[in-house]
């Protein structure tokens, strides 16, 4: 067993046995969706891999956090393990890194930076205080001696000269999209399996979260973060129906979570004859609501 997959396993709160007979219990609700679907397998002890959608074994299928455990995910799917160790970890960083500055800017940690104090470069963490606003903190086993203390002895002397600094954000805004896709669709699969997975609105998805050169569909019209989501999540997620012009769809409302916490969406289609009308109205959507926000969520509206 490698490191990364010994972390993960930590990670999960589960020793390699119970991970096991999680495992094995998740395989079987899937074979059974799978037959539901109307999907067929070379063999009986096989799976589609709901993201490369590629047929795989029992023992080369892992257990994946839905959403990161990094971000305190608590449900699992099974994907085939180069889709969880490799892509997934990817995507993942973004997430956690949207999160840790999330954190940071809510005073619960610090960013880093490089700076350049008149040519004398540094590293440091730069962390925002309510009261006392931001300040930084050099690091000196990543900054060589004669220039940290140079600036050290030039700012306690009084000098107030600007500086400039480069932040080392740990994602990027298409990452993190993507990120919050492949997380709402994981979430879509583990609550409804093939019956969601196998639509051809879903393959669209699914493209868009392995192929790296795909432009379509519009990740930043389908994930977004709610400003002022008005119920309060003692989970990882919650699935809310809803529709635009009549067109079915799922809020899949993503808790990411570590000091602090924010809320997001991804929005996913439902199997609908009016399905391939999706992917624009929410373009549409986006366009003339920037800012997604929830006033009342009628308790019918939630899935569980």
């Amino acid at each position: 067993m490698g490191r990364y997959q010994e972390r993960k396993i930590r990670k999960m709160g589960m020793n390699p046995d119970q991970i096991a007979t999680a495992k094995a219990a998740l395989f079987l609700v899937l074979r059974k969706s799978l037959a539901d679907a109307g999907l067929t397998t070379v063999a009986d002890d096989v799976l589609i891999c709901p993201l490369c959608w590629k047929e795989k074994r029992l023992d080369e299928l892992s257990l994946e956090h839905c959403i990161p455990g990094s971000v305190s995910g608590e449900t699992f799917a099974l994907t085939c393990t180069p889709c969880n160790n490799t892509h997934g970890s990817k995507l993942d960083s973004h997430l956690k890194g949207y999160q840790a500055l999330t954190d940071a800017l809510k005073g619960k940690g610090a960013v880093r930076v490089r700076m350049n104090d008149a040519g004398r470069r540094a590293a440091a963490n730069m962390e925002f205080e309510p009261d006392k606003g931001i300040h930084f903190k050099i690091v000196g086993k990543a900054t060589r001696e004669d220039a940290w203390k140079s600036i050290k002895k030039s700012r306690e002397a009084g000098d107030t000269s600007p500086f400039k600094v480069t932040m080392q954000l740990g994602h990027t805004i298409v990452g993190l999209k993507v990120g919050l896709l492949r997380a709402g669709y994981l979430l879509m699969f583990r609550r409804f399996g093939y019956w969601f997975a196998s639509t051809p609105a879903a393959a669209q998805i699914r493209d868009r979260i392995m192929n790296p050169s795909a432009i379509v569909p519009d990740v930043m019209s389908l994930t977004g973060e709610f400003r002022d989501f008005p119920v309060s999540l003692d989970t990882d997620h919650v699935l809310i129906q809803a529709d635009i012009n009549g067109v079915r769809f799922i809020f899949v409302v993503i808790r990411l979570k570590r000091e602090t916490e924010s809320i997001h969406f991804a929005m996913m289609p439902l199997p609908h004859e009016r399905q391939n009308e999706f992917f624009a109205l929410a373009e549409q959507h986006a366009k003339h609501n920037p800012v997604m926000t929830f006033e009342n969520i009628p308790p019918s509206a939630i899935i569980l």
